[in-house]
């Protein structure tokens, strides 16, 4: 469902028409939606949503990169070498690398050196990159407000309905409604239910967990 789907639905669950909604009511359900969305995606569980992934070029000489619309560093690797790069924590890469022109060549590891702005990471290389090369970044991209009435939430579409049931349950809090309640509850069941179907296709099938064993011998029990 869109944005403007959402909405209307939302409108009609609570008596109203979209179409002829006042500004302060749209402005209202809108922030209840975003929130929801918002809410949802940053609980526990719930980071396969965001997987992300991006690229950037290395460039001589340069040890930092700004990567953007990255809320999250998981993973850096490169196919020039055909090489997944190695995590640093900061206090390592400062111990080993206090002058960062001091020591070039093609990078083995990646430094998250944490957020740099709303929508923006700081990434070093270590060394210091001598030549340019590709490198993709893989993470958890951030969570963007439905700015548009066609923008889409990134939850699967069996369970966009749950931005309905989230506004709704605002909507009945500020009112001091009596369906407060009864909302809550819905939500609930219906988050568990989302969490219930990532944890059920995490691996995909059963069969796919038995291959899983099969690659990995017995530390990993079949079903």
């Amino acid at each position: 469902m869109t944005r403007g789907e959402l909405l209307a639905t939302l409108a009609r669950r609570t008596g109203k028409n979209a179409s002829s909604l006042d500004t302060a009511t749209q402005t209202r359900f809108l922030e209840f939606l975003n929130e929801t969305h918002r809410d949802l995606l940053s609980e526990p569980g719930m980071e396969r949503l965001r997987r992300a992934t991006t690229t950037f070029d290395s460039v001589s000489g340069t040890a930092t990169y700004t990567i953007s619309s990255m809320a999250r560093v998981d993973r850096v690797w490169e196919t020039t070498n055909d090489r997944r790069l190695f995590e640093l924590s900061i206090d390592q890469y400062r111990t080993i690398e206090p002058d960062t022109a001091a020591n070039t060549g093609t990078p083995t590891h990646f430094v998250w050196l944490g957020v740099t702005a709303v929508s923006s990471n700081l990434l070093a290389l270590w060394p210091t990159p001598a030549a340019a090369i590709t490198y993709t970044v893989e993470g958890l991209s951030v969570i963007a407000d439905l700015a548009n009435d066609s923008s889409t939430p990134l939850l699967p579409l069996d369970f966009h309905d749950l931005l309905v049931l989230g506004a709704l349950m605002r909507e009945y809090e500020k009112g001091d409604d009596a369906r407060y309640r009864i909302a809550v509850n819905r939500y609930d069941k219906r988050v568990k239910d989302l969490k219930y179907w990532l944890a059920e296709t995490a691996t995909g099938t059963a069969g796919g967990s038995r291959e899983w064993t099969r690659f990995n011998g017995g530390w990993y029990p079949a079903r």
